[in-house]
């Protein structure tokens, strides 16, 4: 299963890096939650996941991002269909020069024919994307705690 969900890793971080963000959105089961910060946004639709990761690919690409890693640092045994996965993320900024993207638990489902999609991502170190007040494109609730 590790490298399975090690290619899965890659391949968001791909589409990420190159910008498709419809593709990127299909990784993911609806409804989809993002949780950071004791805030969890609940994302019913695609286009409202597309329009939020979309401002904060740009606001990474401004800061000099060019290019997203991923690695797997952990992963449970899983069980009933489902795997926890924390994943370490790496930027590759245009000068060079690295950065830590922070770490983040992504609870991942497997799908028939054996896929994986994204249930819900915890950003535990790094803030998560997040509306702008002009884009409320997701339901935000306060973290269970």
């Amino acid at each position: 299963m590790n490298l399975r969900v090690s290619a899965f890793l890659d391949r968001m971080a791909s589409l990420l890096s190159e910008g498709h963000l419809e593709a990127f959105a299909q990784l993911h089961r609806y409804p989809a939650v993002y949780e950071a910060q004791g805030t969890m946004r609940i994302y019913l639709r695609p286009e409202d996941l597309i329009r939020t990761v979309g401002e904060w690919r740009r606001n990474q690409w401004a800061r000099g991002v060019r290019t997203i890693t991923a690695r797997v640092a952990a992963q449970d045994l899983g069980r009933s269909g489902r795997i926890r996965v924390w994943a370490e993320w790496t930027h590759h900024l245009a000068d060079g020069t690295t950065t830590d993207g922070g770490t983040d638990l992504l609870y991942l489902s497997r799908c028939p024919g054996g896929c994986l999609a994204i249930e819900m991502i915890d950003f535990l170190s790094q803030s998560a994307p997040a509306e702008t007040p002009e884009q409320p494109d997701a339901e935000a609730l306060p973290a269970a705690g």
